[in-house]
């Protein structure tokens, strides 16, 4: 989009390789990663516990992320 970035986070489903949430924003920060994963858990409602593996990227080592999601 020219010069202005955008970033996409995504959850995927590693059993059937699906998109179960995502979330799209103008920054890479601290509110784009949770939401990706509040989406795909409103979405799939699962039961807990799940187990829920990252590339482990800065986003989710960042505190904010900790605090309310494991």
């Amino acid at each position: 989009m020219g010069e202005v970035y955008r970033y996409l986070a995504v959850v995927m489903d590693k059993y059937s390789r699906r998109v179960v949430g995502w979330s799209y924003g103008p920054r890479k920060d601290v509110k784009l990663t949770p939401q990706a994963l509040d989406s795909a858990v409103r979405a799939r409602r699962p039961r807990s516990p799940i187990v829920f593996h990252t590339d482990r990227g800065i986003e989710y080592a960042a505190g904010a992320f900790k605090s309310t999601h494991c």
